[in-house]
């Protein structure tokens, strides 16, 4: 396909694509989904940590740390703690966002 083509399904700037084709940058949190669809899979390793789950549903939904912290009743800042693994697996805010997630999205075990 044509950086052209790719740039029109996925509803950016064909300089974007080449951007993102050169490493210069990768797509912002919005884009995900669209890439994600285009390229039939997340393009991410599965998932090993609570962190690792969070990202890959914020990247899938193409939501920012505040959006999906307010979807899961939480503040962004410690959502970003946990997604970057800076707490604890006994901490209860860990504990909170692991349930939420399983609620919200369905998500059997992490």
């Amino acid at each position: 396909m044509r950086q052209k083509d790719v740039a029109e399904l996925l509803g950016v700037n064909v300089w974007t694509v080449g951007n993102w084709e050169k490493g210069v940058c990768g797509p912002q949190i919005e884009h995900w989904p669209r890439v994600i669809e285009f390229l039939g899979r997340d393009p991410f390793r599965k998932p090993r940590s609570l962190g690792e789950h969070i990202l890959r549903e914020m990247r899938a939904r193409g939501l920012s740390y505040k959006a999906f912290a307010k979807e899961i009743g939480m503040s962004p800042k410690t959502l970003a703690k946990i997604a970057k693994d800076e707490y604890g697996v006994i901490d209860p805010r860990v504990r909170f966002a692991c349930h939420a997630l399983c609620r919200k999205y369905e998500i059997q075990k992490i």
